[in-house]
């Protein structure tokens, strides 16, 4: 077992036992993660593989300026939107029409659900509300953010932020009843 240095140092070096011991430290953490932004299971786990993938190919670029678990989760969430992004492109979404629910009943609905069911309703979002929703609401980035990654314009995150939350809205209505 190594430390988080050591670890580091010897996935550089291509030791295939300290690899093996970082997927399995964080691979449960970052494939929650993961199901956040795919359609499937399969897609998660297609996802998590190819972002380890990235990780250790970067792992010499790691400055250990901040969290190394950051520093992956980053690695992790950016693929994560590459893949979607290359599956499913963003189509137009009008403004117009779009209108937030009120928030009393969506706090009213949160009262009568759990987990599960907040986590099944987000995977059941179009691919690009479910990304926009997963990077706005979880990852905390900014529309600007948002917009730059996903190659959108910054009014366009907002609509379907807004289109997410009124979808998932009436999904956990269904779920509360």
């Amino acid at each position: 077992m190594y430390d988080e240095k050591e670890l580091i140092r010897e996935c550089i070096c291509g030791n295939r036992l300290a690899e093996k011991q970082l997927y399995e430290q964080y691979s449960a953490r970052f494939f929650g993660i993961c199901l956040r932004y795919a359609e499937s299971r399969e897609e998660a786990e297609d996802m998590l593989v190819g972002g380890f993938t990235m990780i250790f190919k970067r792992l010499s670029d790691f400055r250990a300026d901040g969290s190394f678990e950051g520093w992956m989760r980053r690695i992790i969430v950016n693929h994560a939107i590459d893949s979607v992004r290359k599956r499913h492109a963003p189509e137009p979404l009008p403004i117009e029409g779009l209108q937030m629910t009120e928030t009393a009943t969506a706090e009213n609905i949160l009262q009568r659900i759990d987990a599960r069911h907040v986590m099944a309703a987000i995977r059941q979002l179009p691919p690009v509300l479910r990304t926009v929703f997963n990077l706005y609401a979880i990852e905390g980035y900014a529309h600007k953010e948002i917009a730059q990654r996903l190659g959108i314009k910054e009014s366009s995150a907002r609509a379907y932020l807004s289109k997410a939350k009124t979808i998932l809205q009436e999904t956990l209505a269904e779920f509360a009843s």
